[in-house]
């Protein structure tokens, strides 16, 4: 049939539109996939909640770094008595790694980058080997003042704002 034959054998029936107007069962399908779309971080309202916690969720992937690099460092220190500067490389590598993993699929994951995976990496690379030279410095100047676990905690505060700043401002961008 033509769509004009169509149309006149139609016309005066009442026609349902199955989108406009959802049987009763899906109504409350379609109520929970919106809800769950207006609070998703691809959503005006996910990625404004996104920014807004992402300092906090940052501080939470920072700790369970902290956690990774200050027992590695305490361990190869203390048990196996390998030099602090030396330990510190170590153990911040390590954290580093789980501080990409976490900060790239949750802290940041909202943010529409302008820039691929490898690209994002090189960069936290990058930065990452900055704030080891700075911890490391720290560790180095605070060792004669202090045993090497308290001079590691003092260079995890000075690497924590740098580490934001330059990963909130340029790896995830």
């Amino acid at each position: 049939m033509h769509d004009a034959s169509i149309a006149s054998s139609l016309r005066g029936k009442a026609i349902s539109d199955p989108v406009k107007t959802p049987c009763s069962s899906c109504k409350g399908q379609i109520e929970r996939l919106e809800a769950y779309n207006s609070a998703s971080p691809h959503s005006a309202l996910g990625r404004r909640l996104a920014l807004i916690a992402a300092p906090g969720t940052f501080a939470l992937v920072g700790a369970s770094s902290t956690a990774i690099d200050v027992t590695i460092f305490w361990v190869l220190v203390q048990l196996v008595q390998v030099p602090p500067l030396f330990a510190n490389a170590i153990s911040y590598s390590t954290g580093a790694i789980n501080s990409f993993l976490l900060n790239k699929f949750v802290t940041f994951r909202a943010r529409n980058t302008r820039r691929g995976s490898g690209e994002q990496l090189a960069l936290f690379v990058v930065v990452r080997i900055a704030c080891l030279v700075i911890a490391s410095l720290v560790i180095a100047l605070a060792l004669p003042f202090m045993p090497s676990l308290a001079a590691k905690l003092v260079s995890i505060v000075v690497t924590f704002v740098v580490a934001y700043a330059l990963s909130s401002r340029l790896v995830f961008r």
